[in-house]
């Protein structure tokens, strides 16, 4: 079976879910745009490269269009992937000028499409976006064969779209990177927070509960693995935050084995996130907010805690996860790798394609 997986902008998600396909014996190849995603453009985060990957020139790639265009358009898409002569067309993203092209213009192959987001409920920028599912639900989904969702949020709002054939499937890691190297009790009692610092990814948040997490722990302190934002100037005059900018992605073992918890206070309009899947394949509890598309695979309690978006929750949470870390981190390896792991991913899209191409009925 041949897929190619075809979004706007590539990058180490991309190449995971390339590497868990071809894990399970699915020639797998990557058709992208050129340019990096807007969020990455200017930062120094930087992953590995993926062998079989065709990068494409764009238009209409300008971040003044984002508000209304968020996505670019590659001009010989079409003609590159049908050269390619694929079975399956993993597009990414309903919105996305690739899945409505690959959808509308189909060849041979059946198109699956990967939803990160959950509508417009969820999003900044809501009328843009009623206005995508409109279209989506009318003219879209009857062309779509199959669907991937990231979690179960996901999954209803794509079924609310008249999507067919859905299935919740994490982001995948690499559980051979991302592992324990350090036993539980030898760590320090950090706190590990990964993403930008500022406002909208809700760290301030953080930084309050931090302060009544100090009352209890008086030794623990908070570690910022990301780029600037603007509570950068706010975490530098405190003495017990450390920022360290961004990290190369296979240098982030370490930190996670380093820290006590990993505590993520992010609005998500999609999933949990790939960091927070990280951590717990090294072993590191979790904390993350209600909002959060994570407990699909664990309950509260288990490998972490879920906390309300307040401050004093989110405190009474990483307390917690101080407290039990010890208990909670025996659970954290094994879960990660029956969830999140390249092979465990890889089969579920495995049975979702071969369902497609070989129905029973």
């Amino acid at each position: 079976m041949k897929v190619a997986i075809v979004l706007s902008h590539a990058s180490f998600v991309t190449i995971n879910i390339a590497k868990s396909l071809e894990k399970v014996g699915l020639d797998t190849w990557i058709v992208a745009s050129k340019k990096a995603r807007f969020d990455y453009r200017g930062s120094k985060i930087t992953w590995e490269t993926y062998e079989k990957t065709i990068l494409l020139p764009s238009i209409l790639d300008n971040a003044l269009l984002r508000q209304y265009a968020p996505f670019p358009l590659i001009p010989n898409l079409l003609e590159t992937v049908e050269k390619l002569d694929v079975d399956i067309v993993n597009v990414h993203e309903y919105i996305s000028p690739p899945t409505w092209l690959l959808s509308l213009r189909k060849g041979k192959w059946k198109t699956v499409l990967m939803q990160h987001g959950y509508g417009a409920s969820h999003t900044r920028l809501p009328v843009r976006d009623r206005i995508y599912e409109f279209l989506a639900r009318i003219l879209l989904v009857r062309h779509i064969d199959g669907a991937v969702a990231e979690g179960l949020k996901a999954q209803d709002f794509l079924r609310g779209l008249g999507a067919k054939n859905v299935v919740p499937v994490p982001l995948p890691i690499d559980d051979g990177l991302f592992q324990v190297t350090r036993p539980y009790e030898e760590r320090e009692p950090v706190v590990l927070f990964v993403g930008k610092a500022d406002t909208g990814r809700r760290l301030h948040l953080l930084l309050r509960a931090m302060v009544e997490v100090r009352h209890s722990f008086k030794d623990a302190r908070l570690m910022i693995i990301g780029d600037k934002g603007d509570l950068t100037h706010v975490v530098g005059r405190l003495d017990w935050v450390e920022c360290l900018g961004p990290v190369p992605h296979h240098e982030m073992p370490r930190y996670y084995n380093l820290a006590r918890v990993y505590a993520d206070s992010v609005l998500r309009e999609a999933g949990c996130g790939s960091s927070l899947e990280e951590a717990l394949a090294c072993g590191s509890p979790v904390v993350t907010t209600s909002e959060s598309d994570f407990s699909f695979v664990w309950r509260d309690g288990s490998v972490g805690y879920v906390a309300k978006p307040d401050p004093r929750s989110l405190a009474k949470a990483i307390m917690e996860c101080l407290r039990n870390g010890a208990e909670l981190h025996a659970k954290c390896r094994e879960t990660a790798v029956r969830e999140f792991s390249h092979l465990s991913v890889g089969r579920r899209y495995l049975r979702l394609f071969e369902g497609l191409l070989h129905p029973t009925h």
